[in-house]
């Protein structure tokens, strides 16, 4: 039994009744229906109305019933009819609402489809899921201050979902789709006579008016992108126009894919031309076919060009419903089915059944103003938390909702003074560390660390403004390192006070692979006359010269070499040892005893004046003209004999001369 038109509003029943509605309806974004109601003033407070749920079911008996369902997101007091206050009563889809609510947040390791269901659902919106692509989890995925609408929005023009809706008697579901497989018929009958008006069949619901067409668009959509870790990738991508006219001129180039895999541009490419490629077929239409939804499918019969009787997807429909006739003084209502063609009015947009929809992107990404400021973050118990390239995880100040863990953010490149194959410079940044993040081609989804910054947590090395004229680097030891544990290359440059400070906290290693050149006392290259070297080792010290000479000058002053305690060895293992000394040589042996032994060969004492030894009062002093023997007691003593020879000799005694033998020979 045909019943017209069933409203239900949260008044309850017989507060509002339905007088007109105009909609639209259309493939990837809400609907908006405009109702028009009838009602008595004292009956309708705004506040009982708005942000509630309005149905509508519309039955006249020739088909099966439609339901309109949303939430009034507007109500209003336009005027009155007759003797009935007139309102006007804005409805959308729950996904509209998402426009009211934005956040700033991250997604990690998920794919862009889940992402989107997951935001969906967490805004109380029934979905049906008719998805039928595969999608690949993205590393990175992140809302910043855009609405929870917005967002969805342009992941879904990224990868080519759509959505539409479908309503019943229990409310309305947002359904996902993504290519031709995710679409199914009207409801009611999905085939669909043509009859022009003024021809027979008229009365039936029908099409009166289509006009199918075709338009220019895009030949090709080529893209590509940049991965640091395949950096000599070619990651180019291009998706060609297969239609039946030449559009090779209608490249459209874009940059960048947001991609590292040359599949994933493949299917980006794919969707973006697909998106420009719905513009190609689209046929127009009127009728008052009661079931003729935005994303539902229906063929076309009785079409004067036979090849337009095809199956077509509806894209876009603007509806007119009458419900009450408003010239009517009677306040006639249209509830029969005599009353249906005027009633229904349906406009419509459709492409062939066979081509896969996609919205264009029109939703425009968030773009970053400038840097932002970060604090470095990682896994519990470790200072520094880095990967084999150097990058680093941060914690943004807007994360609500991160664990400031290495689980915060994606790995995120730090720029580098140089960056060379094996070469360069590296100072990774520490857990608490503040530090500076751009962001790629404006792109929130692209971070990197472009420098560090002081706070009041982690001030600078050196106090300031007192030393405002020291410069350096200073490390800290890791792990569990204090301020008295680092290395440091400090730089003073207070005039007259100029300083280079190295400090190496456990081991120095210096490697010079050429000469070494230390200069001390030089001031603009020339000698200044003053300037010392101070070496203080509290260890042993070693220098090996591997091959070549040793050699030290001093052309003016004194050298000392001290040893308080322990013994100086000098080891000559091949070759000679010489000594040249221009003065006076001096040797003081204060305790212990001095040997000089010749194992091999002879030793030699050359003497221009003489040599002389003294042991108490003795000595023996060689001259040029004479050798003089000095001492209390000589004695001379041969264990075989003893030869003394010469042109003159003289044994001349004081006191008594003695010349014992077995037998005294004289002459």
């Amino acid at each position: 039994m045909a019943t017209g038109f069933e409203l239900t509003t949260a008044l309850g029943p017989d507060k509002l009744f339905f007088g007109r509605m105009v909609g639209r309806e259309s493939l990837g974004e809400p609907y908006r229906y405009e109702f028009h109601l009838l009602g008595n003033a004292t009956d309708v407070d705004f506040d009982d109305l708005v942000g509630t749920h309005l149905s509508m079911k519309m039955d006249f008996g020739a088909s099966d019933p439609r339901y309109f369902s949303g939430v009034i997101t507007r109500i209003s007091h336009a005027g009155s009819v007759r003797s009935h206050d007139h309102y006007v009563a804005i409805v959308r889809p729950q996904f509209w609402l998402l426009k009211q609510s934005a956040d700033c947040r991250i997604f990690q390791d998920e794919t862009i489809a889940d992402v989107i269901k997951t935001v969906l659902k967490e805004n109380g919106v029934t979905l049906c899921d008719e998805l039928k692509e595969t999608y690949q989890p993205v590393a990175y995925c992140v809302q910043y201050r855009e609405s929870n609408f917005a967002f969805v929005s342009r992941l879904m023009e990224q990868v080519g979902i759509s959505y539409f809706f479908k309503h019943s008697d229990s409310g309305h579901e947002m359904v996902l789709v993504d290519g031709t497989g995710s679409h199914s018929a009207i409801d009611g009958e999905a085939t669909i006579p043509f009859h022009r008006i003024g021809t027979s069949g008229q009365h039936l619901a029908h099409i009166w008016d289509f006009q199918p067409g075709r338009a220019a668009t895009s030949g090709s959509f080529v893209t590509t992108d940049y991965d640091f870790e395949k950096p000599r990738a070619d990651l180019e991508t291009k998706a060609l126009y297969e239609g039946a006219y030449d559009l090779e001129q209608g490249e459209v180039y874009d940059y960048p894919g947001k991609y590292t895999e040359a599949a994933d541009g493949e299917a980006y490419t794919k969707v973006q031309l697909q998106a420009r490629q719905v513009a190609d077929s689209v046929g127009t239409g009127e009728g008052n076919v009661l079931g003729l939804a935005a994303g539902g499918l229906f063929t076309l019969e009785k079409f004067p060009r036979k090849a337009d009787n095809i199956e077509y997807l509806l894209t876009e429909t603007d509806l007119r419903i009458e419900g009450f006739d408003f010239e009517d003084p009677g306040d006639r209502r249209y509830t029969s089915d005599e009353d249906f063609e005027r009633a229904f009015r349906i406009r419509f947009k459709a492409i062939p059944g066979d081509v896969t929809f996609r919205n264009l992107p029109r939703t425009p990404r968030p773009m970053m103003g400038g840097p932002q400021t970060a604090v470095v973050v990682g896994k519990s118990g470790e200072e520094i938390w880095t990967d084999k390239y150097g990058r680093i995880k941060v914690q943004f100040h807007w994360d609500r909702l991160g664990e400031k863990d290495e689980n915060t953010t994606c790995w995120m490149r730090v720029a580098q003074a140089w960056a060379g194959s094996g070469w360069g410079s590296i100072f990774i940044p520490r857990i608490g560390q503040e530090v500076i993040v751009q962001f790629l081609e404006g792109d929130v989804d692209q971070p990197i660390v472009i420098g560090s910054l002081y706070n009041a947590d982690q001030m600078p090395p050196y106090s300031l403004p007192d030393n405002q004229t020291q410069s350096g680097i200073k490390t800290r030891s890791t792990k569990a390192g204090t301020n008295e544990t680092f290395n440091e290359l400090r730089f003073e440059d207070k005039k007259d006070e100029e300083q280079i400070y190295l400090h190496a906290e456990t081991d120095f290693h210096r490697v010079v692979e050429n000469n070494d050149t230390l200069e001390v006392g030089l001031s603009k290259g020339e000698k200044s006359g003053e300037g010392n070297q101070t070496i203080d080792i509290y260890n042993d010290r070693t220098i090996t010269l591997e091959k070549g000479n040793d050699s030290l000058t001093i052309k003016e002053g004194d050298r000392t070499t001290e040893i308080k305690k322990g013994d100086l060895t000098l080891t000559v293992s091949e070759g000679e040892r010489t000594e040249t000394i221009e003065n006076n040589d001096a040797l003081t042996i204060k305790s212990g005893n001095h040997s000089i032994d010749v194992d091999s060969g002879t030793s030699k004492i050359t003497a221009a004046r003489s040599i002389k030894l003294v042991v108490g009062g003795s000595s023996i002093e060689i001259t040029s003209s004479g050798i003089t023997l000095k001492a209390p007691k000589i004695e001379i003593k041969g264990d075989t004999k003893v030869d003394v020879s010469s042109a003159m000799t003289t044994v001349k005694a004081s006191g008594i001369m003695t010349v014992k033998g077995s037998v005294v020979k004289i002459n």
